[in-house]
């Protein structure tokens, strides 16, 4: 979770910068909560990533489906455009511009399909 949390505050970094405001999905759950600057911030995050995707856990991401049946993703409309307007705007995306990498490399058939074990090569920031 905790890689989700970042890749979120870049997200949510990015929105903000661009003046576009986020709209509250489900009632307790604003996606400003997930902006963070300290650890108890990124604690806080994650639990909140807990809580709003714990319903959905069974479930198969569409982005994944998508891996698994050899249909190209969507990644450039989403972390790709994160990375693009972060770039435009001088803010940092490492996070979304790694997971840019790993789909387009497995896309390329350079990696395996991406598991788990991928989330070692997401560098988190020190807060």
């Amino acid at each position: 979770m905790k890689v989700a949390a970042f890749q979120t505050n870049e997200l949510i970094r990015v929105a903000n910068a661009r003046n576009i405001r986020l709209e509250t999905l489900f009632e307790g759950y604003d996606f400003y909560d997930l902006l963070f600057d300290d650890k108890a911030g990124l604690e806080r995050a994650i639990k909140w990533l807990k809580e709003y995707y714990e319903p959905d856990a069974p479930l198969i991401a569409s982005m994944l489906r998508d891996m698994r049946n050899g249909v190209k993703c969507e990644i450039e409309q989403i972390c790709g455009l994160v990375a693009m307007w972060g770039d435009k705007l001088g803010i940092d995306t490492p996070l979304n511009d790694k997971c840019i990498e790993i789909v387009k490399e497995f896309e390329a058939g350079i990696r395996p399909m991406p598991t788990i074990e991928n989330v070692s090569e997401f560098v988190l920031p020190c807060i």
